[in-house]
């Protein structure tokens, strides 16, 4: 590690492409260079910081892609304080601005909130040509050059401010990039752009090439219309697009909004200061994932009533309703399933991996049910009845377990024998299968065993999503280690490791949680235009998120690991618990030196962890939740010892009606043959294959 005691930051200067001399932050190191890292904002962190080639903390960093696809990211370096790539200094003194807006206005301290470092990537390509776009990818802005309708995007404050903003609606309202959701999410963007370079209502004017929009900008707030052709946007709810494209016209219909925002700043008793204060509170306060735009309308009143005064109610009301978004009631999240009403019991794995045990819900050890090893957590249907895991061969094993009074009968047989998996996970409604293979590469192959001419595998691969047309992701997702169905099965939770290479130094990576929607409306979703959210990204340095699991009764509550790298040193490992539709997270317990994959139990009121914090080798413990869910409640106690990968279950037989299909539930029938065309083993459920087959039959009082 490159470590260097920080010496005070420079300031660099250098000609925009307004062509227009800036002055900035910058970096002068120990070899007499200087780079485009500002380390002057109050956000940074000297401790720890190893600029540049290391860990940098709350730093805003310029890096450049030199137009080469997917290729590395290098410095941008001067011999003296003078910058003369003006992309870049464009680049970089723009998001200095950007963040400087969110600091002295609302007290926002960075993208994230807390902090975190800034990082703008100039010289961007897609598909070998110049990009005519910039985008946020969750964690850093792009910018391209421009093509065929603009020139450099950099040069732009307003699309500067438009991105950033993409990355502060992931943090705080965390808007869902599709529907209505979507359109708020760009409609956020656009009005902190505008509100950032304040001199006009216009997104993108002086970089539109000339005859490319019939006003010379990409949006307009006074008449969404003007644009006309490509850039129409609706500017009453009258006119919403509707349909699949764009992710059901997120661009679109945010002129929608945008002019809402445009007639409640112009009322005479509101204003751009009062207006951008209710925006951005509302935004962090008040929305959740899934709002509408009846929500938006609710809430700005909602919030204008609580710290304003009624003129500025009024024209709140009346700016929403001149757009058609009027009175009505809030869009809800979606019900949690009842809890499961049979009994109660854990299967979890001995700390030398070999035996996967059955256990009561007081920790009364009732038998094992496999004996051959087992290579990470197994994965449960709903009902308990259907279990899958990889065994030490790399093979899928399937396991299938009926309850009766008094006894538990199991057979245990396997599903693929190709050693090439390395995790799987049985949908809860016991109908879809997904592996990770041992390529450690980012693909996630699914089986339908409901398939009657037998399950072929369909494979997607693992991208972190952009947030604009053309430019739907970025392929630095490296692999995935963790994967789990939401009840309704019909998305898949996974932790992934994402890497951009940096030839300046160390590789920028980190881990986060994202979510796929796989199935919708009775069929597979296009496997060549994944529909990825991402739960929790733009983690701070020295962070990691990993081992997701979804609550038992509800798609909007998980738990993972969280781990931080300690001042002192070391790690601490800790567990918690994220409500993803408001945002409400925080930890629940820490892990000692382990990591915790958590589980929930029947109810969602306590969490299934391990740790290594009271005897030699992990031990099953729980931890009771506030009625919240989100907070702990009280200490947590001992259940399992010697064993980990724990997951609880419920052997009761429940309708999952939120978003379901229907599924195969009679059997847990594997039989595998070889898929020659894909390399993947293809499942055949016409046959019940069990090799090493076992039946056992226990009593519940005590081992037999």
């Amino acid at each position: 590690m490159d470590f260097q005691a920080p010496p005070p930051p420079i300031t660099g200067s250098g000609l925009d492409l307004e062509g227009i001399n800036q002055t900035f932050g910058a970096w002068q190191h120990t070899d007499n260079k200087r780079y485009l890292i500002d380390a002057s904002r109050p956000m940074y962190v000297a401790a720890g910081s190893a600029i540049p080639n290391g860990t940098m903390k709350g730093v805003i960093v310029t890096r450049d892609q030199k137009n080469v696809q997917n290729g590395p990211l290098s410095h941008i370096t001067s011999t003296t304080d003078v910058f003369n790539d003006a992309n870049a200094v464009s680049a970089h003194h723009n998001t200095i601005l950007c963040y400087e807006y969110y600091r002295t206005v609302f007290n926002r301290n960075s993208i994230n909130g807390s902090g975190g470092t800034i990082n703008v990537v100039v010289n961007v390509p897609e598909e070998g040509q110049a990009m005519d776009n910039a985008y946020w990818s969750g964690s850093s802005m792009y910018w391209g050059n421009g093509k065929d309708y603009f020139s450099p995007l950099a040069k732009s404050l307003d699309v500067t401010g438009h991105e950033m903003t993409h990355g502060v609606v992931q943090e705080t309202a965390g808007l869902i990039y599709e529907g209505e959701s979507g359109a708020l999410n760009e409609s956020f963007a656009d009005v902190f752009a505008v509100m950032i370079d304040r001199d006009d209502w216009a997104i993108g004017d002086g970089i539109m090439l000339p005859g490319v929009s019939q006003t010379g900008f990409l949006r307009d707030f006074v008449d969404p219309h003007n644009g006309g052709g490509d850039w129409y946007q609706p500017k009453h709810y009258s006119e919403k697009a509707t349909g699949s494209e764009d992710n059901g016209g997120v661009h679109a219909n945010s002129g929608i909004t945008n002019h809402a925002f445009y007639l409640f700043v112009n009322n005479p008793a509101v204003g751009k200061e009062i207006a951008e204060q209710v925006y951005y509170y509302t935004l962090r306060d008040r929305l959740t994932a899934s709002s509408k735009f009846i929500d938006l309308r609710l809430a700005i009143i909602a919030e204008a009533t609580e710290f304003y005064n009624a003129d500025v109610v009024n024209a709140a009301s009346s700016a929403f309703d001149q757009v058609g978004i009027t009175s009505g009631a809030p869009h809800l999240a979606a019900t949690p399933l009842a809890p499961g009403t049979g009994k109660d019991y854990i299967i979890s794995v001995s700390n030398d991996e070999q035996y996967l045990d059955i256990y009561g819900p007081d920790g009364t050890f009732l038998t094992t049910i496999y004996e051959e090893g087992v290579l990470d957590r197994p994965s449960v249907s709903d009902n308990g009845e259907q279990i899958v895991f990889v065994n030490f061969a790399n093979q899928i094993v399937g396991v299938e377990i009926a309850y009766n009074d008094g006894s538990i009968q199991f057979n245990a047989g396997i599903v693929s024998e190709d050693s090439t998996w390395r995790n799987a996970a049985i949908s809860k409604d016991g109908r879809f299968l997904a592996a990770l293979t041992t390529l450690n590469d980012n693909k996630v192959i699914f089986f339908d065993l409901a398939d009657p001419t037998g399950p072929t595998p369909r494979e997607y691969f693992l991208v972190n999503p952009t947030n604009v047309q053309g430019v739907e992701w970025i392929d630095n997702v490296e692999y995935a280690d963790v994967i789990e169905f939401d009840y309704s099965g019909t998305q898949l939770i996974y932790d992934a490791y994402s890497n951009i290479e940096n030839a300046d130094g160390d590789d920028i990576s980190h881990w986060d949680i994202g979510l796929l929607k796989f199935w919708k409306d009775g069929e597979y979703t296009p496997n060549d235009a994944p529909e990825i959210r991402k739960l929790v990204s733009q983690l701070p340095e020295g962070v990691g998120v990993a081992d997701p699991a979804f609550s038992k009764n509800s798609a909007n509550l998980i738990a993972y690991d969280y781990y931080q790298d300690l001042p002192t040193g070391g790690t601490e490992y800790l567990t918690y618990v994220a409500n993803i539709e408001t945002g409400d997270n925080g930890p629940v317990v820490s892990n000692g030196t382990e990591l915790g994959y958590p589980c929930f139990t029947t109810k969602d009121d306590k969490v299934l962890f391990q740790d290594k914090s009271l005897i030699g080798g992990n031990n099953m413990r729980i931890q009771p939740l506030k009625p919240n869910q989100v907070e702990p409640s009280g200490n947590p106690g001992n259940i399992i010892l010697a064993h980990k990968w724990g997951t609880w279950l419920n052997n009761s037989s429940r309708v999952l009606t939120v978003g379901t299909h229907d599924a195969m539930k009679e059997q847990l029938a594997f039989s595998v043959s070889p898929n020659p065309t894909s390399g993947y083993a293809q499942i055949n459920l016409s046959v019940l294959k069990a090799i090493e087959a076992q039946l056992s039959v226990i009593n519940l009082l005590g081992r037999s």
